[in-house]
């Protein structure tokens, strides 16, 4: 909040509302820091359910962790961040050496991570895992749809305030469409994943989030689905109705892809997805900050932010055909066959 705060100067005539953007429920009441709370106490519950119902592991011998490569991981991505977010306060020579700075350390860490990995026995990140063509194309989809899921979630509601002119708790409502609509398509798609197999999934879902993301780029304002006539927000609910279709559509094919090729690589498979998701979601977002910060206005900046992303859902398309098909024949007499 206070990244994207500070993209307008105290000037702009939506400053006050950005300004006072965290004063919605339960924030309004509680303050602004029981945002961060509230989700503390589901977090014990769901600690103690796993820790009450899921059965102990079998013991196999002691397991030394990472933890260098961790922090080399996490150093090198953080000050990547912090070169990538300083970009736009450039002015001078003296402003641009941090960033050159933070930019040559983290490359530096990141080239470290990736030649300890190769040496070590129980590596952070496989590197087999980034090197073969499935993997790595499905790890690269993940780091942009990650940068989609983050941006969405993180930058609409002050989308829909500075520039659809919502109010503070109305803009927090208009994630509600997207939310509901991606939790539908991936209870859905889940249940028909075995008969689509990976790749239709995917693709649909790239191709929807890329169309979503072109109509806020538009600007709808009107809109007239089968006969009724909808002005004002209610183009922007749609849009993210539908964006939300996509990404959950999308999804669990890109959870699942590639888990086959290793299945006993899976804990390693699903936490470098994870990983490249969350990277990217936070690329993303600094990506986003810098591209308001320069943009004479919120609309313009917005219009930059999603045609960028657009553009990336497009690009990861060929990626999906180098991923496996995941298509199992829909017969009771044949075995599952992967493509």
């Amino acid at each position: 909040l206070p990244l994207v705060v500070q993209c307008f100067p105290e000037s702009h005539p939506r400053a006050n509302s950005l300004a006072n953007l965290h004063r919605g429920f339960p924030a309004r009441f509680l303050g602004w820091r029981s945002v961060f709370w509230l989700p503390a106490p589901l977090g014990v519950v769901l600690l103690v359910a796993a820790i009450a119902l899921f059965p102990r592991d079998a013991k196999v011998g002691k397991t030394q962790l990472d933890m260098a490569g961790g922090v080399l991981l996490a150093g090198g991505v953080t000050m990547a961040l912090l070169a990538l977010s300083g970009m736009g306060d450039v002015t001078s020579l003296a402003t641009l050496l941090p960033i050159v700075f933070n930019a040559s350390v983290g490359i530096a860490l990141i080239v470290l991570l990736m030649r300890r990995e190769r040496r070590i026995k129980n590596p952070i990140i496989e590197a087999e895992i980034l090197k073969r063509k499935p993997f790595l194309a499905a790890n690269v989809y993940n780091f942009v749809f990650g940068g989609f899921i983050h941006i969405t979630s993180s930058l609409i509601p002050l989308f829909a305030v500075s520039v659809y002119g919502l109010s503070t708790a109305g803009s927090g409502f208009a994630l509600t469409p997207k939310s509901v609509a991606s939790l539908s398509a991936t209870i859905v798609t889940s249940l028909l994943l075995r008969r689509w197999g990976y790749r239709i999934p995917m693709l649909l879902g790239c191709l929807i989030i890329a169309a979503s993301l072109l109509l806020l780029v538009a600007g709808v304002t009107q809109i007239s689905p089968w006969g009724a006539s909808l002005g004002g927000v209610g183009p922007l609910l749609v849009i993210l109705f539908v964006a939300g279709l996509g990404s959950g559509i999308a999804n669990p094919a890109s959870n699942n892809a590639c888990i086959e090729l290793m299945p006993d690589k899976v804990g390693s498979i699903m936490g470098v997805r994870g990983m490249f998701r969350h990277t990217g979601g936070a690329f993303a977002i600094s990506v986003a900050t810098l591209i308001l910060h320069l943009s004479s206005s919120p609309g313009r900046g917005f219009a930059i932010i999603f045609l960028m992303y657009a553009f990336a859902m497009f690009s990861v398309i060929p990626l999906i055909y180098l991923m496996p098909r995941g298509e199992r024949v829909p017969t009771k007499e044949r075995k599952p066959q992967w493509a």
